[in-house]
């Protein structure tokens, strides 16, 4: 109808990077399900941004209807008129939360750079080295603190969060880590077979990973 009427098609944009929620990363926000869309980044100057979103809300309802996964989102933003008041329900610090976004128009997206190999090390199959500024800038990163993974051995646990080279973790759990040997204080607080959440960056896009080991048998 757009296209006849306009001729184009306009979609809606809500500023937000978004990730499906699995059973680990929703306990470790305090969230009784996974029906529900993690909100890992909000864009400077977005619609969500002007809304009042943080990173680490989980959506709930959007339009006035339940949110149950990451695509299903997407595309009932993209199909919201640029301009709609759009009232959504957000999950933050064991409170729902009613929020009420303006819906800008979307830009055309560019694609992200590939990935580079490299020798996997460590417990959990992953190579770890410090952020500095001379890195962070030959990797494109727009931050200058907090842990290169260097490498992630197929099939470890790192792998299976999702970890991969060139991502930059910056928080284990709530603890901000600048280098490994903050990383690797962090990590030993937790109970890594319930699992711990890892706040990411990769380019400039922040997600959450879920990194659990698994309990050695005898």
């Amino acid at each position: 109808e757009q296209l006849r009427d306009k001729g184009s098609v306009t979609r809606g944009w809500l500023g937000g990077v978004i990730q499906d929620l699995d059973e680990g990363l929703a306990d470790s926000f305090g969230f009784e399900g996974t029906d529900g869309v993690l909100v890992s980044q909000v864009q400077d100057d977005s619609p969500a941004a002007e809304a009042g979103m943080k990173a680490g809300d989980i959506i709930t309802e959007f339009n006035g209807k339940p949110v149950t996964g990451m695509d299903e989102l997407r595309l009932r933003v993209a199909a919201t008129e640029p301009g709609t008041k759009a009232p959504v329900v957000v999950f933050r610090d064991g409170h729902e939360m009613k929020l009420r976004v303006k819906i800008a128009e979307k830009e055309p997206e560019t694609a992200d750079s590939g990935d580079t190999p490299n020798t996997p090390t460590g417990k959990f199959g992953l190579g770890l080295h410090d952020l500095d500024a001379a890195t962070a800038e030959q990797l494109g990163l727009d931050v200058e603190r907090g842990v290169v993974v260097t490498s992630v051995q197929p099939l470890s646990a790192a792998a299976k969060a999702g970890l991969r080279p060139r991502d930059v973790i910056t928080h284990v759990g709530r603890k901000r880590v600048d280098n490994v040997r903050e990383f690797r204080k962090a990590i030993r607080k937790h109970d890594l077979s319930k699992g711990v959440r890892l706040t990411v960056i990769t380019g400039s896009t922040q997600r959450f990973v879920f990194l659990r080991m698994p309990e050695e048998k005898d």
